[in-house]
Formats: structure tokens, sequence, C-alpha cells
């Protein structure tokens, strides 16, 4: 009996220092939850469900996105070359914003835990060195699940940088960072940004709930501008089925510049094909003109269809798999009107 109390004890004890060595190397980074709780019959108001970011009435307001960066500090020499990329863009664009289309990190599984911390901690210091807005959205490497760092995590660090404008959004809605911003002249709307979570691969896309917050705000937003329906644009990560539709209808058309311009169509995986008709709520409500999203990093076009602008963003940075031609970044215009410009600097930067 007692060699087997001993056996026993021994076996407890070496099971404890497993797990105390397993939490030291790899560490969990779980973050805040979020308790947000929005209702359909919530009163909508600019101020507070919104941020708001001034226009200068003289000049036209620059939006930088980078799509699909897809940094590991486990790859360190890789991130200063992105990283000088980014540099290039933002010396060359002079932007009022910077967005971020999802997949800022490649979130690997254990043990590269520290890793996945790093690259996130090093890209929001990144970005806030440029001492410009910055607005992410989450993509499906962002928190895959398969690694430690968390999408609580992901959140905090957003949220907290100093020049992020990054809001977590409703908790109970679907996703993490559904959130608006509006770009303002005083009191007057000149854009409104939806910025939503297209959430990883299973479900369908954005939830109801996600669908229904976003018809909510374009009706709060239409009553603050006097009953007129304000003109917007989605950032989101993974597209709409509805994309390759687009492509199909400006392939048939001859390719005809007048519907759609870019690259030669190359990607045709498309995730998420239960998300069909999600597209039709942005549509129907008439206010999102023109919509960004990454994720398929081999594509780079923008095709007007259904009276809705769909838009791939050029990939930032070489990580994960890439054409050699489309590195770079999206630039947008706004002014009288919207302009979007396709900057690719190819892999000599």
């Amino acid at each position: 009996m007692k060699k087997k109390s001993v056996f026993r004890i021994s076996l407890v004890a070496a099971t404890v220092l497993i797990l105390a060595a397993s939490l030291f190397c790899c560490p969990s980074y779980r973050g805040s939850k979020n308790t947000t709780v929005w209702g359909a019959s919530d009163p909508f108001d600019i101020f507070s469900d919104t941020v708001i970011i001034q226009k200068d009435p003289e000049k036209e307001f620059v939006i930088l996105n980078f799509a699909d960066i897809q940094i590991c500090d486990a790859d360190k020499g890789a991130i200063d070359e992105v990283f000088t990329l980014m540099d290039i863009l933002v010396e060359e664009v002079k932007p009022d914003l910077i967005t971020l289309t999802g997949d800022q990190i490649m979130d690997l599984p254990m043990p590269w835990n520290r890793a996945n911390k790093k690259a996130q901690d090093r890209l929001a210091a990144k970005l806030d060195s440029y001492q410009v807005k910055w607005a992410p959205v989450l993509g499906n490497h962002d928190s895959t699940g398969l690694g430690s760092v968390k999408v609580g995590y992901v959140a905090d660090v957003y949220a907290n940088a100093e020049y992020s404008v990054f809001r977590k959004g409703p908790g109970n809605i679907g996703g993490w960072g559904n959130y608006i911003i509006n770009i303002m002249e005083g009191e007057s709307v000149v854009q409104t940004l939806y910025m939503m979570d297209s959430n990883n691969y299973s479900g369908k896309h954005f939830k109801q709930a996600q669908l229904d917050w976003y018809a909510w705000a374009v009706e709060g937003m239409k009553a603050y501008n006097d009953g007129e329906v304000t003109s917007s644009m989605l950032f989101m990560h993974i597209p709409f089925p509805e994309y390759k539709d687009a492509y199909e209808y400006w392939k048939d058309s001859g390719f005809d510049t007048n519907i759609g311009n870019g690259w030669t169509f190359i990607e045709t995986e498309y995730l998420n094909t239960e998300g069909r008709g999600v597209f039709d709520t942005f549509r129907d409500l008439s206010s999102t003109k023109y919509v960004f999203c990454g994720h398929n990093h081999n594509n780079d076009y923008s095709i007007w269809y259904q009276g809705v602008n769909l838009n791939f963003c050029v990939k930032t940075g070489d990580r994960s798999y890439y054409t050699p031609e489309l590195q770079g970044g999206t630039a947008i215009y706004i002014g009288e009107g919207v302009r979007i410009e396709r900057i690719n600097k190819g892999l000599g930067y």
C-alpha cells in the first residue's frame, strides 16, 4: 500500500509540474469580456453610438487600407519587411485614417503563443507610430482558437491603442468589433463607415443580429440626416458569395471598364457560401454603396454590381500566400465623390 501511495503522490506531483510548465511556456492571453448589450428598441445617438472624425472641407478625406498583413513574431525579419512597405504607403498616401480589413496576424497554434501576442502588440505600436487614427476589423486568422491569444485580448489591444478608434461593439449580436465611424464636416455627415466582423468559417457570414443592428444604425443615421439616407461604406474581411456573381457579370460584359476594373480574376475559392443573401440587406437599404474586403489574397478588382461597388483590397506584405505583383494597399479618397486607387508596389517596394 505504501508503494502505491508513493506512486500516486509522485504521479500527481508530476502532473502538477507538467501543467505548471505548460502554463509557463504557453501562457494564455484572454483579455476582457464584452458585456455590452444592444437591443432593437434602443435609441440611436450619433454622438455616443458612433466614432466621429472631422474632415477638412477644403480637401479630400483620405483612407489607406492594409489587407491581410498576417504577421507573426516568430518571423521577425519578415515583420520588418512588411512594416517597411507600410511606411512607404503611409508616406506616399498621407492618410487621414488607416483601415485594416482583417487577418492582421497569423494566429499560430501552441507553442507560438508569445509570438502571437508580440505580433499583436508590435502591430498596434507600429500603427500608433504614424500618429494617424486607425480602424481595424477582425479576420478569421486574428484569433483562430488554435492558439492562446483569444479574441478578447486582440480587441483589448485595439481598443486601448492610442490612435485606434476601434470599438468592441455590442457583445450580443455576433463577432467582435461591430462599430460605426462617421466622417463629418461640422455637424454634416459626409460618409458613414460600417466596420463589421464577418466571423470565422462557421456560420452564415454576418449573423442576423448583426444585420438587424446595421439596419437599426442606417435608420438612426437617416433620422439624424433629416430623413435622408446617408451614403456609407462597409469594411469587412470575408467577401460575400455575390463577389463571384459580380465577377461573372463583369466577365460576361467583356470586362466593360464602366462596370469594373482591376487584376485578372485568379482565386476562385469563396468561403462561407452559406452567406448568400446577406448582401441583399446592404443593397436593399440603399445606404452602403461601397464594400471593401480582404481574405482572398490573389484578387484585386472593383466591380459595380446591383448598385453596389464591391472591392477586393490589395494585400499588404508577402506573409502567407500572395501574387508578387499584388503587394501594397488601397487608397480611398472622399470628396465631392469617391475614388479608389489600388496601389501595387510589387515585391521590390
